[in-house]
């Protein structure tokens, strides 16, 4: 377990709900190596189907201010470019 936190990290928190969520499509949203994958942003956590590339809401992203500014940070960069 590292103590400090690793540069580009961002945390998201999961109610049992999401985690729910996640268990009930994960097959469904599932590459053919057998992963998910997963979206944090602003609005919300979400899971992205590998074909279609439709997202499908999980739940509501609790994020500190520290990651709201980076997240504010990475889109002003994307914009950018």
């Amino acid at each position: 377990m590292v103590d400090t936190e690793m540069p580009n990290t961002l945390v998201a928190e999961f109610t049992s709900d999401m985690l729910h969520t996640l268990v009930e499509y994960f097959d469904y949203f599932a590459c053919d190596e057998g992963v998910i994958s997963i979206e944090v942003n602003m609005m919300g956590i979400w899971l992205e189907d590998p074909n279609t590339k439709t997202k499908k809401f999980v739940g509501k992203a609790r994020l500190s201010e520290q990651q709201k500014k980076k997240m504010r940070q990475a889109e002003k960069c994307r914009k950018e470019h």
